[in-house]
């Protein structure tokens, strides 16, 4: 099997394989040597350095023993001989303990350990005596046994001695132990280093042939795609291997031949678009494009339809290679035929497997030649399909036809709804300017007629200045007038108000009452040409208001009071139906009076019979006055 036919996927897990092992084999002597170094140590430290410190722990012991054997003979107090008792049988206890840590550790004869134990036993034997004659009471005799000289002093100094000699084994054995290791080291050492270059040397070998396997295919590839970056679109890839580079080369060239064909397309709806744009005039457009898209899609026949005015019918209006009596008008209204999916569709619709018999054909130098395939195109804008693009083939119609044709289909139906609209621009301009001729002469007479026009308007400029001035002069004579009557009117009515308090049961009913008559109708002349002044004042622009705060309820009152003698002459009711006796509104005291006066002055003149009835209330931060009568009103 070649290289290159595998898998990167079994190439790395080979590869991974190889290596995997490689660091398993210096696993396993890198196991082997630390296992065999700590070997070393655990005997360096066993032995060495448990079996010197255990000595060091029991020379200390001893000396201490013969420190406080010496201290009971010197001291005669009770409390520190019971303390020297106590520590000599602790240290007794610790001396036995190390002992027994030389007898585990120790790597010499047995013997020389048996030997320490009988002479220490011996010595503490010597000292349980020493200390027996102490209690005897014979201090000096136990004195004399524990100096250097005596028993016990001896006794001591051959212990020190059998440790010495168990001490000087335990260091001529560190050494040993130490060159072994240091032997021990460099054979480990040697050995790793073997291992390592070896293991190096595999890896550049698999790493070598990892990447020419992997390198040569993607060279290649790169190669080829920078030919077709610069413009080679002819550069494929030759691989042809079953690895995963030979699937990326053939995705390439599978991509290559995609952006070629669409690189191809393009050039073609470019073209098709240039000459597209290129012609106004109808029949010159359809018949280059057409020609140029029976071109492009392998097409022999290619006819165009157009909607009529009427849009009850598509006529015939450009075609190649179209027979005689094909070409002919169908209807729009019944979907017939083979135009009539489209029209029900608005889809482009492909008819396939024609009969021989079908109506469309064409005509060589060989003879009659019968289509195999129809496209059928509509040209679809908001108003529907304004017409019908029909082509056919002798072969099967190829996918990139297809596409062409989804392509240029919104730009061929905007071509072809703009140069229809432009055809109607042109033939409404040519109305337009023989109408603009017409208007021509109209615009003439309108103008000598605008001309009397503004003679006419000139003319009642002048009249609304005069009428204007004569209703400032009216407004001057109102204001004026008003004045004028107010005063004598004034005198009138204070007059008759004195004689109608004096008089009162001094003359006959009846002609009493003429002076409350002459009262009230003197009022109402003054309010009417109060009203006559505010009318005045309201054109001249300076009618003024005087707000207030004041009381509404006690206004009705005042006023129905002033109506009350008219109501009760016609025998009718003024009644004021009091909700709340103080309600307050901010606003022209003398107009609001006028108002109501007015409201119930009419209320009362208008009523024949019933009555009348006046109510205020405050809902929130309103005033409602209500005025309801009986009568016509």
């Amino acid at each position: 099997m070649k290289l290159e036919n595998l898998k990167i996927e079994t190439l790395l897990k080979t590869g991974f394989a190889i290596l995997l092992l490689f660091v398993i084999l210096i696993g396993f002597i890198s196991y082997q040597q630390s296992d065999r170094i700590h070997q070393q140590t655990e005997d360096m430290y066993n032995h060495p350095l448990e079996v010197g410190r255990s000595i060091g722990e029991l020379t200390a012991t001893v000396q201490a023993i013969r420190v406080d054997m010496k201290n009971l003979f010197m001291t005669s107090e009770k409390g520190e001989i019971e303390a020297d008792l106590y520590n000599l049988e602790l240290l007794d206890v610790n001396a036995f303990k190390q002992i027994e840590v030389i007898r585990e550790r120790y790597l010499g004869l047995a013997s020389d350990v048996d030997s320490l134990e009988y002479e220490y036993l011996k010595w503490k034997s010597i000292r349980s005596e020493s200390i027996r004659l102490h209690r005897a009471g014979e201090i000096q005799e136990g004195a004399n046994r524990t100096k250097t000289s005596g028993i016990a002093g001896k006794q001591a100094e051959v212990v020190l001695k059998s440790l010495d000699k168990i001490s000087a084994f335990a260091s001529n054995k560190s050494d040993e132990l130490y060159a072994n290791s240091t032997e021990l080291a460099n054979t480990l050492t040697k050995q790793l280093f073997i291992a390592i270059l070896v293991i190096l040397i595999m890896s550049l070998l698999i790493s070598w042939l990892l990447l020419r396997a992997i390198r040569k295919p993607i060279n290649e590839l790169i190669e080829t795609t920078q030919r077709f970056h610069k413009g080679d679109f002819t550069a494929r890839s030759s691989n042809t291997s079953r690895s995963e580079f030979g699937e990326l080369a053939n995705s390439f060239n599978s991509l290559a031949d995609d952006i070629q064909r669409n690189l191809n397309l393009s050039e073609n709806i470019e073209n098709i678009s240039g000459i597209m744009l290129s012609e106004d005039d109808a029949n010159l457009f359809f018949q280059k494009t057409l020609h140029a898209i029976s071109q492009h899609t392998n097409s022999q026949i290619a006819a165009v339809y157009l909607l009529s005015e009427d849009q009850k019918t598509y006529e015939h209006f450009e075609s190649i290679g179209l027979g005689e009596n094909a070409r002919q008008s169908f209807t729009a209204e019944h979907f017939e035929g083979e135009f009539g999916a489209v029209l029900s569709s608005h889809k482009l619709h492909h008819i396939k497997n024609l009969a021989e018999d079908t109506r469309f054909a064409f005509h060589t130098v060989s003879g009659k030649f019968i289509p195999r395939e129809i496209l059928t195109i509509p040209i679809t804008t908001n108003k529907g399909i304004i017409a019908i693009i029909s082509l056919a083939s002798i072969e099967s119609y190829s996918k990139q036809s297809f596409l062409l044709i989804t392509k240029i289909l919104n730009i061929l139906s905007t071509r072809i709804e703009g140069l229809l609209a432009y055809g109607k621009i042109k033939e409404f301009s040519a109305k337009l300017e023989t109408q603009n001729m017409e208007l021509g002469a109209s615009q003439r007479e309108l103008s000598a007629q605008a001309a009397e026009l503004t003679e006419q308007n000139t003319e009642l400029e002048l009249q609304k200045k005069q009428l204007s001035q004569a209703s400032q002069m009216k407004t001057a004579f109102f204001s004026n007038m008003s004045h004028e009557l107010r005063t004598p009117l004034n005198s009138v009515i204070s007059l008759s108000g004195v004689l109608y308090k004096r008089l009162a049961n001094k003359i006959p009913e009846d002609e009493y009452s003429y002076l409350e008559v002459i009262n009230r109708n003197g009022k109402n002349l003054l309010n009417l040409i109060n009203d006559v002044l505010d009318i005045a004042r309201i054109e001249a622009g300076h009618e003024d208001i005087e707000a207030c705060e004041f009381n509404c309820t006690h206004l009705i009152d005042e006023i129905v009071s002033s109506l009350s003698l008219e109501a009760k002459q016609k025998k009718i009711k003024l009644i004021h139906t009091k909700s709340d006796s103080s309600i307050l509104i901010t606003s022209d005291e003398k107009k609001c009076h006028h108002i109501l006066q007015n409201l119930i002055s009419n209320a009362v003149k208008f009523t024949e019979e019933g009555e009348v009835k006046v109510s205020a209330k405050q809902i929130d931060n309103h005033i409602v006055i209500s005025v309801i009568d009986s009568g016509i009103g």
